[in-house]
């Protein structure tokens, strides 16, 4: 949603909104992460994935840059050695 009752809002310094996503994924798979967003402070869009040990492999992550609704999309594949995302 962009606006509304459905819409996430999510405030504070270090605050995200995170989802376990390794279960659902394919390693070498390629996938296009979409959403709308907006920001009122510095905020990022994205998927970062991380080794068994949290060393990162991947960062695959867009800033927002917009006080208005704007569509935004990751295009990713997921690293072989990927244990978390």
């Amino acid at each position: 949603a962009h606006t509304g009752a459905s819409a996430v809002r999510i405030t504070g310094s270090g605050s995200g909104l995170r989802q376990e996503v390794m279960s659902r994924i394919v390693k070498g798979g390629t996938y296009r992460l979409s959403g709308y967003a907006r920001n009122s402070a510095s905020a990022d869009f994205g998927i970062q994935f991380f080794d068994a040990n949290w060393v990162q492999l991947a960062n695959h992550v867009r800033t927002l840059n917009s006080v208005s609704y704007a569509a935004y999309a990751v295009d990713f594949t997921v690293p072989q050695d990927a244990a978390r995302a």
